[in-house]
């Protein structure tokens, strides 16, 4: 049978101390055996794990092994609580550059050399949504020995990852967000060009790009977690909407929003409650239609901005 020594340095214990920038609050991070070779972590308040009965609750629900015996268990997440944490971490309030360009902030760390350990940003308050979710698979190599190689008999796929690679740079050249939007007839590969583009940035599969089978309000809220990166978005025939008219006034809501650069004002309590920020964006966003923006345009006898021109793009896919 184990100590309550060997109980708290084997099963549980507290391992790092992270500040969330986006709502200046803590959480600390425990680390907890749920079976005999795996061990998981989770983050919580300090005042949940300051106090035993909440705390235990919580491993609890996240499956922790925990000793039957209630004093030794008490004394067992008495002992984390007052620990110290073994090191200092920090969530972003958001993702892209951040220190004045010394580092870039992705979903789960930082590019570049940095005083803090900086883990990303906190997606605790963030829906679960399979479409956009960003990943890492592979390495660098094998990217440009499959994907790469493949793309170079392509101009379409050429474009769309020159596009990944040149939208960090809008930071740079303090130029603001715009959309591209590539058309061409059907089959004629606009997603496939529109993936190409996207797996720099870590998505692999068509099914993982966003569609446009969300409301403007849940768009927007998604453009946050491509700051500084490419946006790439399915074909519009994606939109539940039907006919020309339908994807010319979305395509150009989306474009002068995602221009502006920054989220709906809402009240501090919506605020506070959903990340502590009102979150803002550079990117571009990349998206492709059997019909040239402006085409759309003539078809519902629209009359198109030159300042709308500029901020939605139309790239032809093919030749003539």
């Amino acid at each position: 049978m184990k100590t309550k020594d060997e109980m708290s340095d084997l099963d549980v214990r507290k391992i790092a101390r992270i500040k969330d920038k986006a709502t200046s609050k803590y959480l600390e991070v425990i680390e907890f055996a749920v079976s005999n070779t795996e061990r998981t972590c989770i983050e919580l308040p300090p005042s949940v794990v300051n106090s035993p009965v909440s705390f235990g609750n919580e491993l609890l629900d996240a499956g922790a092994i925990l000793p039957k015996d209630d004093n030794v268990l008490k004394d067992l997440l008495t002992k984390v609580a007052k620990s110290d944490a073994l090191e200092q971490r920090v969530y972003e309030t958001q993702v892209g550059w951040t220190q004045n360009g010394r580092a870039y902030v992705t979903i789960d760390g930082v590019i570049g050399c940095v005083a803090e350990k900086i883990v990303g940003v906190n997606r605790s308050n963030k829906v679960d949504d399979a479409s956009g979710r960003l990943s890492i698979n592979g390495t660098c190599q094998a990217w440009r020995e499959s994907v790469a190689t493949l793309a170079r008999n392509s101009s379409s796929m050429m474009f769309t990852i020159c596009v990944a690679m040149a939208a960090p740079l809008l930071y740079a050249q303090k130029q603001r967000s715009f959309t591209i939007c590539m058309f061409g007839k059907t089959r004629t590969g606009k997603t496939m060009a529109t993936l190409m583009g996207a797996s720099v940035i870590g998505i692999g599969q068509i099914e993982q790009m966003i569609t446009w089978r969300l409301k403007d309000a849940r768009l927007e809220q998604r453009l946050a977690e491509y700051n500084d990166a490419m946006f790439p978005i399915d074909d519009l025939e994606t939109i539940v909407e039907k006919g020309d008219k339908a994807k010319y006034l979305r395509i150009r809501n989306v474009a002068y929003n995602l221009e502006q650069g920054w989220s709906t004002g809402r009240h501090d309590s919506f605020t506070m409650a959903h990340g502590g920020t009102h979150e803002q964006w550079r990117c571009i966003a990349v998206t492709s239609c059997e019909k040239a923006v402006v085409d759309l345009a003539r078809s519902v006898k629209a009359n198109r901005q030159p300042g709308y021109t500029l901020r939605c793009i139309d790239v032809s896919l093919l030749f003539d």
